[in-house]
């Protein structure tokens, strides 16, 4: 896909990036305006390396990994069961030691011996106490934790007590808007994706070329104006020009023999085909060609209203009559344009489809010929 079909896809849908986007946010910020704040207490820890091995320090990269293998011990036993057992013990919480140890994140500082134990907690005040706590069991249960009885000193040594932050570190409402409208954005677009993915429709000329691989004769935009019939009254408008460049692909249609009779529909009602078939009509018309104009859409008949005509016979008539081919000229109308006659659809009083399907339009059609160089048919719509 080149940048204009993203530019054309966004345009398309845009309605629904933002509408799913804001919806997304305000439920996002609906559901953590009610969550309970989370406060963090982090008190930094050193490990003491005047205790074991760690008495005289070298800078080998095998003592390096040692380094970092011992503060995940300790990590480790700072949130094991018995710590977490006697902490709860000291502040005579009502609380689980898993749970406790659920409120407890430890990380090494890269590169140092040093340790930060945070825990969170709704209470500031809370978590500070429990994160001095966590470290004041540990200490008490160091030498059984090691399984070293003769050690004079803690392993760790409290760098700075515990202290909460001042706003609240989850929920982080900002962070969470922003992912509620990237999440939304992401589900509106792949909707719409999947909305063109299934959609066997052509909404334009590169539609047409990416499903088919031909590009169509000439595209027409919307009509505005009192009449649509624009061929005729605005002849220089890009519209006409338009129809003028469909008229020049028919006349170069690769054929044996010349073109005379052209059948105009459209997928759905009110596609504009009845618009279309007139302004053809009149751009070929406009070349000295005879042409004739009939009105075939029996159900819901248009053309005698572009060009202001009754419809008080026509078609219907004619192939009552069975064809009628002597009475052709009375029911044909002259319009505006020179070289241009009307044959309306007529007062339809049988079933459109048996009319249609009758041996007296083959007889109609050959008739239509001896009258005209070309014959454009307007029909009904397919899908209707």
């Amino acid at each position: 896909m080149e940048l204009k079909d993203y530019l054309r896809f966004v345009g398309r849908w845009w309605w629904l990036m933002g509408l799913t986007a804001a919806a997304a946010a305000t439920l996002a910020f609906a559901i953590t305006s009610r969550e309970t704040p989370i406060y963090a207490a982090t008190t930094k820890l050193l490990v003491n390396q005047n205790q074991g091995q760690f008495a005289q320090p070298k800078t080998t990269f095998d003592e390096l990994r040692v380094r970092e293998r011992l503060a995940q011990t300790y990590i480790e036993l700072l949130r094991s069961r018995p710590v977490m057992e006697r902490a709860i013990a000291d502040l005579n919480l009502n609380m689980r030691p898993r749970t406790l140890a659920g409120k407890i994140d430890a990380e090494a500082v890269g590169g140092t011996e040093l340790i930060l134990v945070t825990v969170h907690d709704p209470d500031p005040r809370r978590a500070e106490t429990m994160a001095n706590a966590v470290v004041v069991a540990f200490q008490a249960l160091e030498r059984d934790l090691l399984a070293n009885p003769f050690a004079s000193e803690s392993s760790l040594v409290v760098v700075e007590l515990a202290l909460a932050t001042i706003s609240p570190v989850s929920p982080n409402i900002p962070r969470t808007l922003i992912i509620a409208l990237v999440l939304g954005l992401f589900i509106a677009m792949l909707i719409g994706f999947l909305r063109d993915f299934f959609d066997d429709t052509m909404s334009g000329g590169g539609d047409m070329q990416r499903r088919t691989g031909y590009l169509p004769a000439a595209t027409v935009g919307n009509i505005g104006g009192p009449s649509k019939l624009i061929t005729s009254r605005d002849p220089y408008h890009a519209t006409s020009e338009s129809y003028r460049m469909l008229r020049m692909h028919l006349d170069a249609f690769p054929s044996e023999r010349a073109l005379q009779t052209i059948v105009i529909t459209s997928p759905n009602p009110r596609d504009g085909k009845s618009t279309t078939a007139a302004n053809l009509a009149i751009a070929m018309a406009q070349t000295g060609r005879s042409v004739i104009l009939v009105d075939a859409d029996l159900r819901e008949p248009t053309l005698h209203k572009l060009f202001g005509q009754e419809n008080t016979s026509g078609v219907c008539n004619l192939l009552v009559q069975g064809g009628a081919c002597s009475s052709l000229a009375t029911y044909l109308r002259p319009t505006q344009i020179d070289r241009l006659r009307l044959l309306p659809a007529g007062v339809v009083n049988f079933h459109p489809a048996q009319l249609l399907g009758s041996e007296p339009l083959v007889a109609l059609v050959d008739a239509l010929k001896a009258e005209a160089d070309l014959i454009i048919f307007d029909t009904p719509a397919l899908l209707s």
